[in-house]
C-alpha cells in the first residue's frame, strides 16, 4: 500500500479524488486509522461514507479531513493520462526499494513499495506539468 506520506504530497501536488466504491483513505480522526470507503444511494443525494474496520459503523466522510490512498493500478492509470507508460517495475533484492522506469525517460525512480515508486514517478510528472503548462498553476 502507498505511504500516507506519499498520497498526502500527491494529493498537495494537485491529484484529484473521485470516490468509488472499496477504496481506501486515511481519515484524520482522533485515532487517524485507515477505512474502508463505501457508496450508499439515497434518492439525488450520493453520499460517501467509510466503514471502520474497528467499529463496523459506517460514517459520513463529509467534512472531514481524507487523503486518498490509491493502488498500484490507479497510480498507473494515472501516469498513463499524463502521457506516459511504465517500462518496468521491479524489485532486485526482497530488501531493496522497488524501482520503476517510464518510456522515452532518463529517469528512474523508487521506494519502499511498487505504490511508493509508481507515486514517486507520479510526483515527478506532475511537476513536470506545472512547469511545462504555468497556466495551470494558478487554479
Amino acid at each position: 500500500m502507498i505511504s500516507l506520506e506519499k498520497a498526502k504530497a500527491l494529493k498537495e501536488a494537485g491529484l484529484l479524488w473521485e470516490p468509488c466504491f472499496g477504496e481506501w483513505v486515511h481519515v484524520d480522526g482522533e485515532n487517524k486509522m485507515i477505512v474502508h470507503v463505501c457508496e450508499g444511494e439515497f434518492g439525488d443525494y450520493k453520499d460517501i461514507r467509510y466503514l471502520s474496520p474497528f467499529t463496523g459503523i459506517a460514517k459520513g466522510l463529509r467534512g472531514l479531513e481524507c487523503v486518498w490512498l490509491p493502488s498500484l493500478s490507479q497510480l498507473l492509470a494515472e501516469i498513463k493520462k499524463q502521457g506516459k507508460t511504465v517500462k518496468r517495475l521491479w524489485q532486485i533484492i526482497h530488501q531493496e526499494p522497488w524501482y520503476i522506469n517510464l518510456w522515452s525517460m532518463d529517469r528512474g525512480f523508487n521506494g519502499d513499495t511498487p505504490e511508493d515508486a509508481a507515486a514517486a514517478a507520479l510526483l515527478w510528472l506532475l511537476g513536470q506539468e506545472q512547469k511545462e503548462f504555468p497556466e495551470r498553476e494558478q487554479k
